[in-house]
């Protein structure tokens, strides 16, 4: 799955935290690799971390901005 940005999101997972960086308030769906839903969650404009467990795996992160969306991926140790 390659990134491709909706807009100039930053989005990575820190000890325990969902951590988005963005100019515009965006909604995220988590999705682990076999497609499962792992949570929905809309996200202010600015920085956030957000306490969010999730198991060790990587997850493909759909965000949505306005019209355009894009697709990100993450590793969770």
């Amino acid at each position: 799955i390659e990134d491709t940005n909706a807009s100039d999101a930053n989005i990575y997972y820190k000890d325990g935290n969902l951590c988005v960086k963005s100019e515009e308030e965006m909604a995220l769906n988590i999705y682990t690799v076999s497609g499962v839903l792992a949570g929905h969650v809309v996200i202010p404009a600015g920085t956030s971390e957000l306490p969010y467990p999730l198991a060790k795996g990587i997850y493909v992160i759909e965000h949505k901005v306005a019209n355009n969306k894009g697709f990100s991926k993450i590793l969770v140790p």
